[in-house]
C-alpha cells in the first residue's frame, strides 16, 4: 500500500484460543469453566494530541496547545473502485482558525498563510510534523497462525452476523467499526458497544454524528440493529441484546451496508484533499483526493477507535487476527 505515502507499516498477528476458563475479576482464580465466547470484539484506540514533545528518556517534554489534532477515515474508491479503508490521524490548524463552509463542498477552511498543515507544538514553536498515521484490522481467520508465512490462505472467521470480518472488494472495510469514541474508561460494557458500533442503528445511537458521545450507548432502548443488514421488524429482537440480532439478519441478496459507525457520514472538520482536481488549479491528480469518509477534531474528549467483530468461539476453538499500524 502507498496510500498518501503511508508506506511504513507494522503487521501485528494475534492468535486467540478460547480455553473455556473465565477469571472475571482477574485475581488468578477461575470463576467458570466450559465457557463459550458469544460476541468477542477487538479494538485499538489512540488519543490524538499532537502538541507535545518527548525527552530523550521517553518522558513528556514541553507542550504547545492549539494545533488541530484530527483523525478520520478515507473511503475514497481506489483505481479498482474499491474503498481505501484507511483510518488516519494527523495535525491541522487550530479549530479557532477555521471558517465554516469556506472550503470545497463546504469543508471548514483556513485562509492562505494560516493553514499550517502538519505543524505541532503551537505557541510559537510550530515544529514541522507532516506525518499521517493510523491503524486498522485487515483480517480475521480461522485456526492457528502458520509456523511460517501468513494466514492469508486460511478460511475467514465470519462475524456472528454472517458477514466477512472486514469486507472485500467493493465492500472493503464495511464490517469493521471506525469512530471517535466517548472516552468511557473503566466501563467494559460501553467499550464493547463502541467496538461493534457498525452493527447498531446509527441514527438511534448517534454514531453518524460528529457530536457522538457515550450517552446514546448507555440507553439500552437505542441499541437496535442496523436496518440495512437486519430486519428491524423481525420477531425476537431485544434492544440492548446483540445476540438477539442474529435471528434478524436479512437473507443473502437483501443485505445492505451496515452504517452504524462514522465511516461514511461524510462530515469533515478538516480535509485538504477534498475534490482536488475540480477545485484547485494545478491540483494533484484524482488519486490524491479524499472524497468519502469523515474527519473530526479532538479536545481531550475521546479517542480514535478502530475495531473488529463480534465473533463467537467454542471452547477450544482458535482464531487469528491481523492488525496493521502505519505512518508516512
Amino acid at each position: 500500500m502507498n496510500h498518501a505515502n503511508l508506506n511504513d507499516f507494522i503487521a501485528i498477528e494475534m492468535e486467540l484460543t478460547n480455553t473455556g476458563e473465565v477469571d472475571i475479576d482477574a485475581d488468578g482464580t477461575v470463576d467458570r469453566s466450559g465457557n463459550r465466547i458469544n460476541a468477542l470484539t477487538l479494538s485499538m484506540r489512540h488519543e490524538p494530541i499532537n502538541s507535545m514533545s518527548n525527552r530523550t528518556n521517553g518522558r513528556r517534554g514541553a507542550a504547545g496547545w492549539f494545533t488541530g489534532p484530527t483523525s478520520g477515515y478515507d473511503a475514497t474508491p481506489d483505481a479498482d473502485g474499491n474503498p481505501w479503508d484507511v483510518p488516519v490521524i494527523f495535525s491541522g490548524p487550530s479549530p479557532s482558525g477555521l471558517t465554516a463552509g469556506a472550503g470545497p463542498d463546504g469543508v471548514p477552511w483556513a485562509p492562505d498563510g494560516s493553514r499550517f498543515l502538519g505543524n505541532t507544538m503551537n505557541r510559537g514553536r510550530r515544529y514541522y510534523y507532516d506525518i499521517y498515521a493510523g491503524f486498522q484490522f485487515i483480517a480475521a481467520k480461522q485456526g492457528t497462525l502458520p509456523a511460517g508465512g501468513s494466514s492469508t490462505g486460511q478460511d475467514d472467521k465470519l462475524t456472528i452476523y454472517g458477514s466477512d470480518p472486514v469486507g472485500d472488494g467493493a465492500e472493503r472495510g464495511w464490517y469493521t467499526t471506525v469512530t471517535k469514541d466517548s472516552d468511557a474508561r473503566n466501563n467494559a460494557m460501553i467499550e464493547h458497544r463502541m467496538s461493534m458500533g457498525v452493527w447498531f442503528d446509527g441514527d438511534a445511537i448517534g454514531s453518524h454524528s460528529l457530536d457522538y458521545s457515550s450517552g446514546p450507548l448507555e440507553t439500552v432502548g437505542n441499541l437496535v440493529p442496523d436496518p440495512n443488514w437486519f430486519d428491524p421488524d423481525a420477531a425476537g429482537i431485544v434492544a440492548g441484546a446483540p445476540l438477539s440480532f442474529i435471528g434478524a439478519v436479512r437473507p443473502e441478496g437483501e443485505r445492505g451496508q451496515p452504517r452504524g459507525d462514522m465511516k461514511y457520514n461524510g462530515q469533515f472538520d478538516q480535509n485538504w484533499e477534498k475534490d482536488n482536481e475540480t477545485n484547485w488549479p494545478n491540483a494533484p491528480d484524482e488519486a490524491s483526493d479524499w472524497d468519502e469518509g469523515f474527519s473530526i477534531q479532538y479536545n481531550f474528549d475521546g479517542k480514535h477507535r478502530s475495531s473488529i467483530g463480534p465473533f463467537d468461539l467454542e471452547v477450544g476453538e482458535t482464531m487469528n487476527v491481523v492488525l496493521v499500524e502505519y505512518g508516512g
